[in-house]
């Protein structure tokens, strides 16, 4: 097991590459200044949206790339605010591109979640988790016989947080694949709601 220290260092190299990502896009043709970063406000989602969906126009492969980028990151390190990037994309690229974006997104990030999870995050999440990882790995093993409908269950009526499934899993002996699809299936009655 890798040491939890790596953890930081991934995050920051993620993080870097994606400031790396937003500052190396390409110029806009108007006067308009490019103002990139996460939204802070519903408002703030609408103009952002409103902004990269005319920006697309013009660059569709860099707006999908920095679009990708951006939700992976989120998802991968557990960051809150998916459900802003799930609103964008049906915005950005409409609802039949943006639908499957997303689902695909958030099962790829989350097993990333998952991943970096288990190989960084055993120490600090039984002991910062303990009781709730006890709770979950019971569950789990109560509902065995039916585990991808018990996952499935978790993800379309959540009785803990998303992020939370996300970083336990791997700990309790969930199989990756399983997890993959589970997110993949159970998140998109989420999605298709906020679209």
């Amino acid at each position: 097991m890798a040491s939890f220290w790596f953890l930081p260092a991934i995050a920051a190299l993620a993080t870097f590459a994606l400031y790396l990502l937003a500052k190396s896009a390409p110029q806009l043709e108007s006067e308009r200044q490019l103002d990139l970063h996460f939204p802070q406000s519903f408002d703030d989602l609408k103009n952002i949206t409103v902004f990269l969906g005319e920006y697309k126009e013009s660059h569709p492969d860099y707006v999908l790339l920095l679009f990708c980028a951006a939700f992976l990151w989120k998802q991968s390190f557990g960051i809150p605010g998916s459900a802003g990037l799930n609103i964008a994309s049906g915005a950005i690229f409409g609802f039949w591109k943006g639908f499957p974006l997303s689902c695909i997104l958030t099962a790829v990030g989350a097993t990333t979640c998952y991943i970096l999870s288990y190989l960084f995050g055993r120490r600090v999440v039984k002991r910062f988790f303990a009781a709730k990882l006890d709770w979950f790995r019971n569950k789990v093993h109560a509902n065995s016989h039916n585990l991808t409908y018990y996952l499935l269950f978790l993800r379309l009526f959540p009785a803990s947080p998303n992020w939370f499934l996300n970083i336990a899993s791997s700990h309790i002996g969930i199989p990756i694949h399983t997890f993959f699809f589970t997110v993949l299936i159970g998140n998109h009655t989420l999605h298709f709601a906020v679209k």
